[in-house]
């Protein structure tokens, strides 16, 4: 999933990818399975988010339930 990755650029990702969204991550978050990822990194995306704290609180409930995850580092 990606901020800027747009068009041809996207189509290329589905070739190694399984899932690919293109555009605004806000627009994709409610389609991504609660309790499901063990990691999910954000990579220098934080000032494109329109909303950074709803898309960390929305990001939050994807995680695991494992202990050792649901931390932020910086």
């Amino acid at each position: 999933m990606g901020n800027k990755v747009y068009g041809s650029i996207s189509l290329d990702c589905t070739i190694k990818l399984d899932k690919v969204f293109s555009g605004p991550c806000e627009d994709y978050l409610n389609q991504l399975p609660i309790n499901y990822f063990d990691v999910i990194y954000c990579n220098d995306v934080l000032e494109h988010f329109v909303d950074p704290e709803m898309v960390f609180t929305k990001l939050k409930k994807k995680l695991t339930k494992k202990k050792d995850h649901n931390q932020f580092h910086s």
